[in-house]
């Protein structure tokens, strides 16, 4: 799995993926796969399937982890470029520690494994949409 992760971020980094459809859109791609990864995990009724959405899921993250800092660092003004894209990293940290206290709220459900998994499309969408109020970089 991880190794997907990172042919989706050496993609993402020789830049094939920002000529091709720019950094936002590139962004929307990843939330895409990453989206579908999801719901694909959550729905899989056998291994071969499961593993086929954790493909997904690390591909969009992998493309992600490359596209996002540059555009941070490509929309924001000079003076605060830097606390901008150490924020980024602060904020997936955040993430990472939220999505254990949201896996802890299912603990006791039915099927706890495709609600741990299927969750994860939530922040995806909401970044999906929350990009078409941001503007596109140069």
């Amino acid at each position: 799995m991880a190794t997907l992760a990172l042919v989706g971020a050496r993609a993402a980094s020789k830049g094939w993926i920002n000529d091709a459809y720019e950094h936002m859109k590139a962004t929307f791609l990843a939330n895409v796969i990453f989206s579908a990864g999801a719901i694909v995990t959550a729905a899989a009724l056998d291994p071969y399937v499961l593993i086929l959405g954790r493909l997904l899921v690390v591909l969009g993250l992998g493309i992600t982890s490359v596209i996002a800092p540059i555009y941070i660092v490509d929309v924001s003004p000079s003076k605060v470029k830097d606390r901008l894209v150490s924020k980024n990293v602060l904020l997936i940290i955040d993430g990472q520690f939220l999505s254990y206290l949201v896996n802890l709220a299912f603990i006791e459900v039915e099927g706890i494994w495709r609600w741990m998994l299927g969750v994860s499309t939530i922040p995806a969408v909401i970044q999906f949409f929350l990009m078409l109020c941001f503007p596109e970089s140069s």
